[in-house]
C-alpha cells in the first residue's frame, strides 16, 4: 500500500489482539502462461470470435443443469 500508516496500524492492531503470525499474499498484474487456456482460446479480456460464441450456445440434450 502507498499509505504505510495504514500498513502498520493493520499490524499493531493484530498484535494488540493477540495474534503472532501474519501471512502476506503477492498478486501480480501479469498472467502466468497457461498452455491449457491458450489452446482452448481462453483470454482476458474474452475474445469474441465465431469459435468462441459456438462454443458458448446451448447443445441440445448437452447435460444442462435441471
Amino acid at each position: 500500500m502507498r499509505q504505510r500508516e495504514i500498513s502498520y496500524g493493520l499490524v499493531e492492531r493484530a498484535a494488540a489482539s493477540g495474534f503472532d503470525t501474519l501471512m502476506f499474499t503477492v498478486d501480480t498484474p501479469v498472467a502466468g502462461a497457461r498452455l491449457r487456456d491458450k489452446r482452448n482460446g481462453f483470454s482476458i479480456p474474452p475474445a469474441l470470435t465465431l469459435a468462441t460464441i459456438l462454443n458458448a450456445l446451448p447443445r441440445p440434450g448437452g447435460g444442462g443443469t435441471s
